[in-house]
């Protein structure tokens, strides 16, 4: 999973990079009601064939108790480790989570205060389900079973994903983003499909034609607005050429970033996708990773300031990728000194969510023409490593 801070031209905030500050935004009330039900949030109603039922109140009750679980394993200590170490100058910039599947969550706990979330992932947009006695349970049921895995690694799997949503009863990655919105304390005010034209701006389309969904929802606050923007795409090198809608797209978003990559497959390690590498690298300020991602060797340390947190001792096999890269120099950095992390993060929680294993890169300010930047504590003294002496 890749996910990337950027600066979205069209904002209405885009030269502060503030989030929209308007309550004055009329919502949905039947999109806000949807996403309560299947948040588990909406309340139980005597005499409402849904909110009154048997069905939704043990619906209610998992849901909770699986909340309180995402909350004390990913929601509390993600929060506290942004505060304490992603520098201030970031907090209110746009975020892109490239191999996204339907995780808004992390983007939303790491900056809370981006105004537009951009989050590129293969599976189908959806819709809002529409809940009735008839199908409920069934609803409820795959709601359950998608986030189950989520609750104790903190990423969802490709092919768990594919099968989850794939169910009648969600279709898509709608129903699950709904979910996270309201259960992170949000209001969605509205939801709108589209399609990239060929300039790769965003026009309206139907749902059954669309390449992806945007979703508006005001903070917690009460005050603020932001955008969830789900565009479904497969990220290759093809992707990103300029001749191309998604690549005109994308190219809108290429100024200071901040990028996350998080159980990215070891997607950016291969030789083949060097033009992909190179498109984060020239283009981010800040950069937030597990072993997965863009190996610490492309990182010279005339350029980036690293910080170390969790464990990494060697990297995780997985079923499709039984021997994925060794980095001998990420190991000896984190022997040299990392802080521990509070939360699973990547591929190593699978041994352990204790053993996982987060890498925070912050461009040199005198390489980004950017001043006045605060840098956390564990980006200071005995935490910066030298990773690479060259340029690259």
């Amino acid at each position: 999973m890749v996910l990337i801070l950027v600066s979205h031209p069209n904002c209405s905030n885009a030269s502060s990079g503030r989030p929209e500050v308007n309550a004055t935004i009329v919502g949905d009330p039947a999109l806000e009601r949807a996403a309560a039900v299947l948040a588990g949030t909406a309340g139980v109603e005597a005499g409402d064939p849904v909110l009154g039922s048997a069905p939704y109140g043990r619906y209610v009750a998992a849901m909770d108790r699986l909340w309180t679980q995402i909350e004390h394993s990913s929601v509390i200590p993600i929060r506290n480790w942004r505060e304490a170490n992603v520098p201030t100058g970031y907090r209110h910039r746009s975020v892109t989570y490239f191999l996204s599947g339907v995780d808004f969550l992390n983007p939303n706990c790491f900056f809370p205060d981006a105004p537009e979330y951009l989050l590129v992932a293969m599976e189908p947009p959806g819709r809002v389900p529409s809940i009735g006695p008839e199908n409920m349970e069934r609803i409820f049921e795959s709601m359950l079973a998608s986030l189950q895995w989520f609750a104790r690694y903190n990423y969802f799997t490709t092919v768990g994903m594919a099968s989850d949503i794939s169910r009648s009863e969600l279709e898509g990655a709608v129903p699950v983003f709904l979910f996270f919105v309201a259960r992170l304390g949000h209001t969605p005010l509205s939801l709108e499909y589209f399609n990239l034209s060929e300039e790769g701006v965003m026009e309206q389309s139907d749902r059954e034609q669309a390449q992806g969904v945007r979703i508006r929802f005001r903070d917690r606050d009460g005050a603020t607005v932001h955008d969830l923007i789900y565009l479904r795409a497969l990220l290759r090198n093809s992707t990103i050429l300029a001749n191309t809608s998604t690549g005109r797209f994308l190219g809108q978003h290429r100024a200071h970033r901040a990028y996350i990559l998080k159980a990215a497959e070891y997607f950016f390690h291969l030789r083949g996708y060097e033009p992909l590498r190179q498109f984060v690298l020239s283009s981010a300020d800040l950069v937030i990773e597990d072993d997965s991602g863009i190996p610490l060797r492309d990182f010279p340390a005339a350029r980036w300031m690293p910080g170390f947190f969790g464990e990494y001792v060697r990297p995780v096999s997985l079923g499709g990728l039984p021997n994925p890269p060794f980095q001998a120099d990420l190991a000896g950095a984190f022997r040299a000194g990392a802080r521990p992390i509070a939360f699973p993060y990547g591929y190593g929680s699978l041994r352990h969510p204790e053993r996982s294993n987060l890498i925070l890169f912050l461009r040199r300010l005198e390489t980004s023409g950017r001043t006045g930047l605060h840098l956390p504590g564990a980006l200071r003294g005995p935490m910066l490593f030298r990773a690479n002496s060259e340029e690259s």
